[in-house]
């Protein structure tokens, strides 16, 4: 199945002051977030944020400009699925794909796509916008997470497949966020 721009909205798990700095390959994800968010943001796609326990954990890192129209729910569950409040702003987005991006992997991220799966939501985890603190522990969640009907795909199968033609009106302005 492919992602549509009218069908998804973009999740980012946790990306946060405390936790961010312990995660391999910052520069990666970072950048393939940014790239996420920038062109969600051109295309209108709802973005949200999720900050797990931010009193502890600090808030959304200022790397990523949290969008004037994004919205943070804070939550205490590691899933995205187990907060009453997510569920019911997700429900108001009336969007049927979730693109998954953020941290760690293992768990807020899996059990996240895994818990959205089983409520009828299309789970796409993107493999290169998301980490953990050990690489052995990332490779474990992307076996689970294919064993359990989760896309995993890449930010920029993610992207063309929202701008579907490069005829589009923003193919241009999308594409030089990637090049």
């Amino acid at each position: 199945m492919l992602v549509s721009k009218d069908k998804s909205c973009l999740l980012i798990v946790d990306m946060q002051e405390k936790l961010f700095p312990k995660m391999l390959n910052q520069t990666k994800i970072l950048k393939n977030i940014s790239i996420l968010i920038e062109s969600a943001s051109i295309l209108k796609i709802p973005v949200l944020f999720s900050e797990q326990y931010p009193k502890g954990l600090g808030k959304t890192i200022a790397e990523l400009k949290v969008l004037k129209d994004s919205l943070v729910v804070e939550k205490t569950t590691f899933s995205c699925g187990g907060s009453k409040k997510f569920i019911k702003v997700l429900k108001s987005l009336n969007r049927s794909q979730i693109i998954i991006t953020g941290i760690e992997a293992h768990v807020c991220v899996l059990q996240t796509a895994i818990d959205l799966k089983g409520m009828n939501y299309h789970s796409f985890v993107v493999e290169d916008a998301i980490s953990s603190r050990v690489k052995k522990s990332k490779d474990i969640a992307k076996k689970r997470l294919g064993d359990n009907g989760c896309d995993l795909v890449s930010t920029e199968m993610i992207v063309f497949e929202w701008i579907k033609d490069s005829g589009d009106q923003n193919f241009k302005k999308i594409s030089k966020l990637i090049v």
